[in-house]
């Protein structure tokens, strides 16, 4: 569970949910999980929609590498942690971020 913020000595809070956790379109290290998935519609933002969500139910670093084709869009996540990957697919991450982002 991440803590609402952290302190230091030198009396500076900051907000951990703000840490830039997302890379985009570098190589995901072969010791991550990696999923990968088609979006069809391809007429809007997929890896910014995509990371909004996983930012706000996830908690580990991750990769985002987004390709376009005929078929949509492929999209391959990585995640540092087998627990995110896992949450990923038991949230139904491949369309819960589709589905609560309806305004495209």
């Amino acid at each position: 569970m991440i803590p609402s913020s952290v302190k230091y000595d030198g009396g500076y809070e900051f907000d951990p949910k703000i840490v830039f956790r997302c890379r985009r379109d570098v190589p995901i290290p072969i010791s991550w999980i990696r999923l990968s998935f088609i979006v069809k519609n391809t007429s809007f933002d997929v890896d910014w929609h995509l990371k909004k969500w996983i930012d706000e139910n996830l908690f580990g670093n991750y990769i985002i590498n987004s390709q376009f084709g005929f078929d949509g869009t492929k999209v391959s996540i990585g995640f540092e942690d087998t627990n995110d990957a896992v949450m990923f697919r038991l949230l139904d991450g491949e369309n819960a971020w589709q589905t609560e982002n309806t305004v495209f």
